[in-house]
């Protein structure tokens, strides 16, 4: 036997028709969605490696100001030890010779 299906309702293929339409207009706005987040992806790719960029120069930044400070400490503590010397080589010549 030979089935067929049942009749359509009236007014069946217009309401099929507006589903249809429904489903493409949310189609659209998924891929409008999808399109914009790529767009957030690349923008944000592109912060981060800016920011990894400015990361890398602060960090050489900071290790040369380091390296001058401490530098700076080591000329200062030279000084402070030949200053040192020169008050204890005056005094002991002021001892030795009063």
């Amino acid at each position: 036997s030979v089935s067929v299906p049942p009749p359509a309702p009236a007014g069946g293929s217009a309401r099929i028709k507006d589903l249809c339409e429904e489903d493409k207009a949310k189609f659209s706005s998924l891929v409008r969605e999808v399109l914009d987040l790529k767009r957030q992806t690349v923008e944000l790719s592109e912060r981060c490696a800016l920011l990894e960029r400015e990361k890398e120069t602060w960090i050489v930044e900071r290790e040369r100001y380091e390296r001058e400070r401490e530098r700076e400490r080591d000329q200062g503590a030279s000084e402070q030890a030949s200053v040192l010397a020169e008050i204890t080589s005056l005094r002991y010549v002021y001892f030795v010779d009063s």
